[in-house]
């Protein structure tokens, strides 16, 4: 039988007051320490939230709907989602939400999956990422859903909505002085989404490029026909430098999920935003050269 909070109360030492706060998440005058007391005692004591009271009784549905774009080159795996989903969804959860992970080949299709959702009442707010040369097109579906949001991406202050972006350009500079004793007098980013390089950058052998696996770094070299040295690893995994070498930067998933946890936290409870955007810089210290093995 499930424990009444008197029953937990009794339990942990503290008011029923105090557990009623704690478990319906509202922690502000209970410490962190008793709160956590309190939250032990119920899981030892069985226990289990009805979070569809919950959301009844709140009006805050604790599904969140996080939406990345697709690349047109299906052949290549997006590695950028394997980092978002195993971070974001413990992070979410350990806070009592959960996530609702969609896929959009186009804006379009954006806007018609997240006001199915949200006719439906499914989903209590949306955290979508920007898809290149579409950012004006995707914050007018945020705005128009109507739904507490976050926009993983950089856009202009008067769109209005609250958004958390990566200011990386030192990396690329630092990286650039690594490779200069090999020959490198320019860096060009390449990721799956785009197309493949021109010829005159193939052909000059003072421009390398950055790739963010080892599977991007295989596709130049066999559809352009770069030289492997030519081709340098970027990624936040080193496991994802598959042996060839190259640099490790330092994850930035997790911190941007907690702004954006804090964010709609504040929008679904009908509370002035206190932060309207989240930079996280990335800076030399965040980068790392691997030797090949």
């Amino acid at each position: 039988m499930k424990p009444t909070l008197k029953e937990i109360a009794k339990a942990a030492g503290v008011s029923t007051m105090s557990v009623s706060r704690v478990l319906s998440g509202k922690t502000g005058k209970v410490s962190a320490k008793v709160a956590e007391k309190i939250r032990q005692t119920a899981r030892d004591m069985g226990y289990r939230e009805n979070r569809l009271a919950k959301a009844m009784r709140t009006g805050v549905i604790p599904l969140l709907a996080f939406c990345l774009h697709e690349s047109h080159n299906g052949d290549v795996p997006n590695l950028y989602w394997f980092d978002v989903i195993r971070n974001s969804r413990h992070t979410f959860a350990a806070n009592k939400f959960e996530v609702l992970f969609i896929t959009y080949p186009t804006v379009e299709e954006l806007a018609e999956r997240i006001t199915s959702l949200r006719d439906g009442n499914m989903i209590g707010g949306v955290i979508t990422n920007l898809m290149p040369g579409k950012e004006k097109e995707i914050c007018r579906v945020i705005r128009e859903c109507g739904l507490p949001a976050v926009i993983f991406g950089e856009i202009s202050e008067e769109e209005n909505i609250p958004y958390s972006y990566i200011d990386d350009s030192e990396l690329t500079p630092v990286i650039l002085d690594k490779l200069r004793r090999r020959g490198a007098e320019k860096l060009v980013w390449y990721a799956q989404y785009m197309d493949l390089p021109p010829p005159e950058e193939v052909n000059d052998e003072k421009i390398w490029f950055q790739v963010g696996s080892e599977l991007l770094k295989t596709r130049l070299i066999r559809l352009c026909g770069i030289p492997a040295e030519r081709v340098v690893i970027t990624s936040n995994f080193e496991a994802y430098l598959g042996g060839h070498g190259g640099f490790t930067i330092r994850s930035h998933t997790v911190e941007r999920c907690l702004y954006a946890l804090e964010t709609l936290r504040q929008q679904m409870m009908k509370q002035p935003v206190t932060r309207k955007c989240m930079c996280v810089k990335l800076t030399a210290e965040d980068v790392q050269e691997i030797d090949p093995l």
